[in-house]
């Protein structure tokens, strides 16, 4: 899911905190952090990353669907 990034990278913003930050206040270093957004994360970190911005994991995927979807919109309405 290519929006999970952007939906943890846009809540951290929103709770006042740098990706940075939020690797700290859940104890890893912000590489491990962007490769667990970015990368092929695993549940567990994603679950440390949801706990450390206070949202449920649930609600993060969920902003990342309606993020993802509404880039295809966007796409389809470009092309055509």
């Amino acid at each position: 899911m290519k929006a999970l990034g952007g939906a943890i990278q846009q809540l951290a913003k929103e709770r006042g905190m740098s990706l940075s930050t939020l690797a700290d206040k859940i104890g890893i270093n912000r590489k491990t952090l962007y490769s667990c957004i970015h990368g092929n994360p695993r549940l567990s970190g994603l679950q440390r990353i949801a706990d450390g911005l206070g949202f449920r994991l649930s609600d993060i995927i969920a902003i990342a669907e309606e993020i993802e979807a509404l880039a295809e919109e966007r796409q389809e309405v470009n092309h055509g």
